[in-house]
């Protein structure tokens, strides 16, 4: 029988272990990396399509449906935004007090377009923000993939990168919405 508690540790202590991986590849790459310490809130509420077409802010649309057909449509919307993520203190081992924000890390680089350079106008100097992901299985359950589209429709990133375990070391896919 799987002993689930030892079973949670080992996973834990696998999935950090790959994470510190990922950071030393992206350092490698020649990218910025910090912990990204905020999480995305989500709440959902419905409401009539008219109502919909009004809201400033961008919400995201779960589902449309319809009570009844003599009634208006009727959309299932997600609301977002950022608040500081919570921590998972360890009074033992402070090592292993971890954040547990989403996406895993935020990273940057400067980035010089050619365009502009081969112009010979005066240069001009981008910094690429980007959110990872760490995950050893590769796959967003539905709602990291719900956070990853709120994060990219409010531009909080440039792209959101997925960071797994490939068959040559660590291989990257940007999540699409």
């Amino acid at each position: 029988m799987v002993n689930k508690k030892l079973q949670g540790k080992k996973n834990r202590k696998s999935g950090l272990e790959f994470e510190r991986k990922v950071r030393k590849d992206l350092e490698e790459k020649g990218w910025i990396v910090s912990k990204w310490m905020n999480n995305v809130e989500l709440t959902n509420t419905i409401m009539s399509a008219e109502c919909y077409s009004c809201i400033i802010q961008k919400p995201i649309i779960v589902g449309r449906f319809n009570q009844r057909l003599d009634e208006k449509p009727v959309a299932e919307v997600l609301y977002g935004r950022l608040v500081p993520s919570k921590r998972k203190y360890n009074p033992f081992n402070h090592a292993l007090s971890i954040g547990t924000g989403f996406p895993d890390f935020i990273a940057f680089k400067k980035i010089k377009p050619i365009d502009l350079i081969a112009a010979n106008e005066e240069t001009v100097i981008y910094n690429e923000i980007i959110g990872i992901e760490a995950k050893k299985a590769k796959y967003l359950d539905k709602e990291e993939r719900v956070k990853c589209a709120w994060l990219l429709q409010n531009h909080v990133f440039s792209k959101i990168l997925i960071a797994f375990k490939g068959k040559e070391g660590i291989e990257y896919d940007e999540f699409k919405e």
